[in-house]
């Protein structure tokens, strides 16, 4: 599985190759920690149950296990909205996976677009998927 470094290194090639340069910059976050309760030896951004970093942007989202290894690439008109699909809160504030995952996420690294180029939602997801195989992008993988 390919590492963060590798999509951060994609994303700059993205930028700086297929888009116009007068659009304003992508915005890629730091590590959000999904169960902080467990420790980690990262940096750490924000952590569950904390908003989301660029909560009500749109852009691509990028979930990683416990050693950064990228489990899933997506895309979100709204970042908050769309993670309410993948988790929920349990009891006592913790972080519970609602979809079946082949790689469990543990951090979360979101991209944001500027609100007048939310088109780039779709190529930025596609390009990254051309890059990068995930365990848990089925359709995309297949190639």
């Amino acid at each position: 599985m390919a590492k963060l470094e590798k999509a951060l290194e994609e994303i700059k090639i993205y930028e700086n190759n297929f888009r116009h340069p007068n659009l304003e910059k992508l915005e890629v976050s730091g590590l959000y920690d999904l169960f902080p309760e467990n420790g980690t030896e990262y940096k750490i951004e924000k952590s569950w149950p904390e908003q989301w970093i660029f909560c009500g942007e749109s852009g691509i989202y990028i979930f990683l296990d416990e050693n950064l290894e990228i489990a899933y690439i997506g895309k979100a008109n709204h970042f908050g909205n769309r993670f309410g699909s993948y988790f929920s809160s349990g009891v006592e504030k913790k972080c519970i996976l609602i979809q079946n995952w082949k790689t469990i996420p543990r951090y979360v690294v979101t991209v944001a677009v500027p609100l007048t180029s939310k088109f780039e939602n779709s190529s930025l997801e596609g390009y990254l998927l051309s890059k990068i195989v995930t365990t848990d992008n089925t359709a995309e993988n297949k190639r």
